[in-house]
């Protein structure tokens, strides 16, 4: 990991999305939405452990399969 505190992203809905679950399940500190004049940025301030400064999100592998099963959720109960 490249140590940032805060990251920038061009926004999409899917991504909105995966934002929050993140959030939801504590690995990401705050977000916030924002628009411009096209699609918009999505604004993570990432989560460090206090004392051991090391990142809550240590690999992303682990994260797909926590997207992956919570979109399949979010999914099903729209259909």
């Amino acid at each position: 990991m490249a140590g940032h505190r805060i990251v920038e992203i061009p926004a999409s809905n899917l991504k909105k999305r995966i934002t929050e679950i993140l959030y939801d399940q504590g690995y990401i500190l705050k977000y916030k939405f924002e628009d411009d004049s096209k699609q918009g940025v999505i604004k993570i301030a990432l989560k460090y452990d206090p004392q051991s400064k090391e990142p809550a999100i240590k690999s992303l592998k682990g994260l797909a399969v926590l997207v992956c099963a919570n979109t399949l959720r979010l999914l099903s109960s729209v259909a």
